[in-house]
């Protein structure tokens, strides 16, 4: 029998952001791990500085590891000279070293964990705004695929030209080995600005965020303290891209509705600000638990997806809501409202319109069509984003379909 058909396909994961209390980062690659595991890979994390969760979740179905001491000095060393303030060449230079030096501690320690691995493993970057062209040029051989959450960051003319022939010569040699590195973007304009930036690592749109089919949890409500009667509103997430001030306003003329906001967003609410004349909300600020999380979807019988207008990056807090099967009301002009209609999940809203909100909250679905939720479930699935990341890893080795730029 062909050994090379009964052996796992290996995936390496790297997250350095494993250990910071900021949104889904913390959660999100053991999601895509899990997706992988699903599909029958091998799969082993590397982590900068360990893992937030680690102690919540079941490590079980993959590997977790995390800097030697020597790396994760320089990832320390690359933090302090990143986090130079001022606009004088001296504060300047230590923040481009600085970005240089975590690129190479990224580099460094995934090229040390693949080469341990039989057979070599695919390597997928989740990092955050790093110089992706640097890290293709210094990664050696193989599959590589970088993550980018947002466009590119900025950078220097003369270093940023060095940078573009060192990877396109490495390039070159990777897929002359049936390698190759490609960077995945989460929305198409994210995407575009890379591509001006290092058209030679194609990048691709791909999404990164998936759902999980979770159980109901009796009492939900009681244990985070919440009334049982009445209908329950959850605003969930991170506080920059969320349009708080409108949810409180349309929410203020909805007395059936209690508003439950919960994380990060929480912490800019200011209930001076926003007088109410029917039911105060609950308010949890700062990063919770994935407890609590799991708590505050259990008990809410609508998502509210509110966000700035033109917000284009997958939403973690829809997929959350996929993933309990709860209606949504979100606001138009975003990648979620796209999936909101396409799976009829609620009903969408003009952002930043409290009485278009309050209106939707009204015509919103009591439950989501079972037919809808499973469609959704199936096709959006963190089992479905692993299947896609494969599909592209994929033809990496398939030259037929490569084409440099020509230089």
């Amino acid at each position: 029998m062909d050994q090379q058909a009964t052996t796992p396909r290996s995936i390496l994961i790297v997250e350095d952001w494993a250990h910071v209390r900021n949104g889904h980062f913390p959660r999100r690659f053991a999601d895509l791990a899990g997706g992988f595991v699903e599909l029958g890979c091998r799969v082993e994390v590397l982590t900068s500085r360990g893992w937030l969760h680690a102690d919540e979740e079941t490590t079980a179905s993959f590997t977790v590891h995390r800097y030697g001491r020597l790396v994760l000095r320089l990832d320390r060393l690359a933090s302090r000279l990143r986090d130079r303030h001022g606009e004088q060449r001296a504060a300047a230079l230590a923040r481009s070293l600085g970005s240089s030096l975590r690129v190479f501690a990224i580099i460094a320690s995934a090229r040390a964990i693949r080469r341990r691995i039989v057979p070599p493993a695919d390597v997928i970057v989740l990092s955050y705004a790093i110089d992706f062209p640097l890290a293709a040029a210094i990664a050696g051989p193989g599959r590589w695929l970088f993550y980018a959450f947002d466009p590119p960051p900025g950078s220097p003319p003369r270093r940023r030209r060095f940078v573009e022939r060192l990877g396109s010569s490495a390039e070159r040699r990777r897929r002359d080995h049936g390698g190759g590195a490609r960077i995945a973007a989460s929305y198409d304009d994210c995407r575009r600005l890379w591509a001006e930036r290092a058209p030679v690592l194609e990048p691709t749109v791909l999404p990164i965020a998936g759902c999980r089919l979770r159980a109901p949890i009796p009492g939900a409500r009681q244990q985070l303290g919440i009334a049982s009667e009445g209908r329950l509103a959850l605003m969930f997430g991170a506080s920059s891209d969320k349009n708080l001030d409108a949810v409180c306003r349309a929410f203020a003329d909805l007395d059936e509705w209690q508003l439950l906001i919960c994380g990060r967003v929480a912490d800019s609410y200011d209930p001076k600000a926003q007088p109410r004349t029917g039911q105060e909300p609950v308010v949890m600020a700062g990063f919770v638990s994935n407890g609590t999380r799991d708590l505050a979807y259990a008990a809410a019988d609508l998502a509210v997806l509110s966000f700035h207008a033109n917000y284009q990056r997958n939403s973690g807090t829809l997929f959350d809501a996929i993933s309990w099967g709860v209606p949504v009301v979100c606001s138009e002009h975003s990648a979620a409202a796209e999936l909101v209609r396409r799976y009829r999940l609620g009903v969408t809203f003009s952002p930043g319109d409290p009485h278009s909100l309050a209106d939707a909250v009204r015509r919103a679905p009591a439950r989501i069509e079972q037919e809808d939720l499973d469609r959704a479930r199936e096709e959006l699935s963190n089992r479905a984003v692993a299947a896609r990341h494969l599909q592209l890893l994929q033809h990496f080795g398939d030259r037929r379909g490569w084409q440099l730029p020509v230089q």
